[in-house]
C-alpha cells in the first residue's frame, strides 16, 4: 500500500494501471488501453486476464469473464459496473483509472493493509466516478505461486479483511441507494470469506458485522443463515444436512 500511495504521488499521466511485480502484460496491451481510452475519455476501463503458472502457462479459466462478455465496450455507470463488470472481482491490476479522480479526491491505500486493500480503493473511487466500460481483451497475465500474498490467508490477513468490511459500511453511509446495495453485496461477500475461515470466531465474535450481514442480506449465502438463525451458522455449515 505504501508504494503504492508513493507512485500515486509520483504519478503524472491522465490514467494510472497498477500491475503487481510478479505478472505480465500481454504485447499490445498499452496500445489497445489507450486508443479506447482516446475514443472514450472514461472514468474507469476495465479488461480480462489469463491466470498463468510461474513458468508463464496458462492455468484454469475465468467464468466470470464469460458473464461479462455481453457488456463489451459498453459504457455504464457506477452501479453497472460494481454488478455486471467487476462481478466481485477487485483485482487492481484488471483496469485503468482515470488519474484526476484519484488525486481531486486523494484516494489513497490503507497503509499496511496487504489483503483487499484493492477493494476498498476502487469502491472509493465508484463513489466518484461517472464513465466505465469493459474490453473482453484479454491484456494481462496474473501469475499464481505458492509463495504469493494472497496464497494463503493468515491472521493478518483476517484482520485486513475485517477492516475493510467496517471502512465500507462507514464509507457507504448516505450513497444513493442502488450504489449503496452494491456496497452492501461488496461487504457481505467479505464477511462470508471471513465466516469461511475462521467460522465458529466470526459468529461469537464479530456482532456488528453478523447483524449487518443479516439485516435485509442480498448474498443468498446469508438469505439463508438469517432463516437458519446465527447460532447455528457454523453448525450447519460444517456439518450440512
Amino acid at each position: 500500500s505504501i508504494a503504492r500511495n508513493v507512485g500515486l504521488d509520483h504519478a503524472q499521466g491522465k490514467y494510472i494501471m497498477f500491475i503487481d511485480a510478479d505478472d505480465i502484460i500481454f504485447p499490445s496491451a498499452l496500445r489497445i488501453l489507450h486508443d479506447y481510452l482516446e475514443k472514450e475519455k472514461l472514468d474507469y476501463l476495465r479488461f480480462e486476464f489469463q491466470t498463468i503458472d510461474e513458468y508463464g502457462r496458462k492455468l484454469y479459466p475465468n467464468y466470470e469473464a464469460r458473464k461479462r462478455r455481453k457488456h463489451d465496450r459498453c459504457v455504464v455507470n457506477a452501479v453497472d459496473c460494481i454488478q455486471h463488470i467487476i462481478r466481485n472481482e477487485f483485482f487492481l491490476w484488471s483496469g485503468v483509472f482515470k488519474r484526476s479522480i484519484i488525486t481531486d479526491y486523494y484516494l489513497r491505500f490503507f497503509p499496511g493493509c496487504t489483503y483487499n486493500e484493492d477493494t476498498l480503493f476502487m469502491m472509493q473511487f465508484f463513489t466518484h466516478s461517472v464513465s466505465h466500460s469493459y474490453l473482453k481483451c484479454i491484456l494481462y497475465g496474473y501469475r499464481k505461486i505458492p509463495t504469493a500474498a494472497t496464497a494463503t490467508f493468515s491472521e493478518r490477513n483476517y484482520n485486513d479483511v475485517r477492516s475493510v468490511a467496517l471502512s465500507l459500511i462507514s464509507l457507504s453511509s448516505h450513497r444513493p441507494l442502488e450504489l449503496n446495495k452494491q456496497f452492501k453485496s461488496t461487504i457481505e461477500n467479505l464477511c462470508y470469506r471471513l465466516f469461511l475461515e475462521k467460522g465458529d470466531f466470526f459468529v461469537k465474535s464479530e456482532t456488528a458485522l453478523l447483524d449487518y450481514c443479516l439485516s435485509h442480506p442480498c448474498m443468498i449465502e446469508w438469505k439463508f443463515f438469517k432463516i437458519l438463525g446465527a447460532n447455528k451458522m457454523f453448525f450447519k455449515t460444517i456439518h450440512p444436512i
